[in-house]
Formats: structure tokens, sequence, C-alpha cells
């Protein structure tokens, strides 16, 4: 199966994760913000709507505060 246009294939195929990894931060280069309004949905989840499960959460929740923990002081605060 070919790839989308949107996901050119990596220069390097015998390294896929190395691919992965420059892909990745240039994204979060063009967009910082990102990660903020994930962390801030997904408390936004926990807090004010319906979840039978917030500990499937708690793992991506955890990896964004430890990521950036100044973003998830600024969240916090803004909750509180």
């Amino acid at each position: 199966m070919p790839w989308p246009a949107v996901f050119p294939p990596c220069p390097l195929p015998a390294l896929p994760t190395l691919c992965f990894t420059q892909e990745m931060r240039d994204h979060l280069q063009a967009q910082p913000a990102l990660l903020h309004e994930i962390l801030k949905s997904l408390f936004e989840v926990i807090l004010f709507e319906e979840n039978s499960n917030q500990w499937s959460l708690s793992r991506p929740m955890l990896s964004l505060i430890l990521i950036n923990e100044p973003v998830y002081l600024q969240v916090r605060a803004g909750i509180v």
C-alpha cells in the first residue's frame, strides 16, 4: 500500500524510528502549543465530563506533565 501524500516515505528505510522522531520534532516545532492543548483537553475530560475510566487517561497525562512541567503548572493554576 503506498504512503498517502501527506506522509512521504522515509528517505532512510533502515531507520524508520529516526525518521519518525525527526518528523515529530518538526511537527512540534511548527505547533508549539499542541502538547499544552492536549493536556488541557485531557484535564477537562476528567474534571467536567462523564468518564467511567479515568485510569486510561492517566498515562498520557503523566507523560505530558513530565515532558513540560511549566505547562502543567499553568493548566493546574487555570483550573484552580
